[in-house]
């Protein structure tokens, strides 16, 4: 097997190879200091191009993909951050965070929300995709 190569992927971190990423504008409009999950998934709302994490029955412009967040942040109350999200690449499929209730089969105007997430560019590769020569 002397021309047989192999590539060793980390899944134990979100993006994995060929990411591309872009900031956003995020702000906490709760009373409480929030903490977003890296791989959170989130969409934009289209009047205020800010991005909120994403639920599947919204109907504002967020319940579409736009970006998964590339690291854990704290959020004060009333505080307006920049996010950085990936927006294309490959990501660990075990690491994206959705909410309660959203699942990658759920669907949002007649598509699943893993088309939605494909579209962006973004593809969730998963452990056992990368385990094996003969899981390709």
């Amino acid at each position: 097997m002397a021309n047989l190569r192999t590539t060793n992927y980390d899944t134990s971190i979100l993006t994995l190879r060929d990411n591309k990423y872009e900031v956003a504008s995020y702000t906490n409009d709760t009373y409480a200091t929030l903490t977003l999950s890296q791989g959170t998934l989130f969409g934009r709302v289209a009047t205020t191009d800010k991005v909120v994490p994403l639920y599947t029955d919204a109907a504002d412009g967020s319940q579409y993909p736009v970006g998964i967040l590339t690291i854990d942040q704290t959020v004060e109350a009333g505080e307006t951050i920049d996010l950085n999200m990936v927006i294309a690449g490959e990501v660990a499929a075990e690491l994206l965070v959705l909410n309660v209730g959203d699942t990658l089969e759920a669907v949002v105007d007649d598509r699943r929300l893993k088309d939605w997430i494909k579209d962006m560019g973004v593809f969730l590769i998963t452990v056992t995709g990368l385990s094996q020569l003969d899981n390709q």
